[in-house]
């Protein structure tokens, strides 16, 4: 039985929306400050977009030159069921809002198959908790 192009279209949604769980990983803590939560919401939207928001919850502690967080998400996938033949998937990332109950200065940047965010303003340092949406 062939699968219908809509079906195949929202299994590989799904095997792309798995492998971001699975392979995402959180801001790597630096010594001295601590991840205490790191939550995210994957919505399917109709047209087969996903629309996820994060938590992420971060302790600085007692440090004090800190400004921030970077977020690396992954976005080329590789896939190899064949020897002969690699398939890569990317995900197109279409907008990004960054908030701690206000808006946070952010910058993009690639870093080979990850996404970079880094979070945070060079002219303001932060301790304590701190929380990134």
């Amino acid at each position: 039985m062939i699968a219908s192009p809509r079906r195949l279209a929202a299994r590989a949604l799904l095997a792309v929306v798995a492998a971001l769980l699975l392979f995402a990983s959180p801001t790597s803590a630096d010594e001295g400050w601590i991840i205490d939560r790191f939550a995210a919401d994957i919505e399917i939207q109709r047209d087969g977009t996903l629309l996820i928001s994060e938590a992420i919850d971060v302790d600085f502690q007692l440090l004090t030159d800190r400004h921030g967080i970077f977020r690396e998400i992954p976005v080329r996938y590789q896939w190899d069921p064949d020897p002969k033949m690699v398939r890569v998937y990317d995900v197109d990332v279409r907008s990004i809002r960054v908030a701690i109950g206000r808006s946070l200065t952010y910058e993009t940047s690639d870093n080979g198959a990850n996404l970079r965010i880094r979070i945070g303003d060079a002219d303001r340092t932060v301790s304590g908790k701190q929380t990134y949406r």
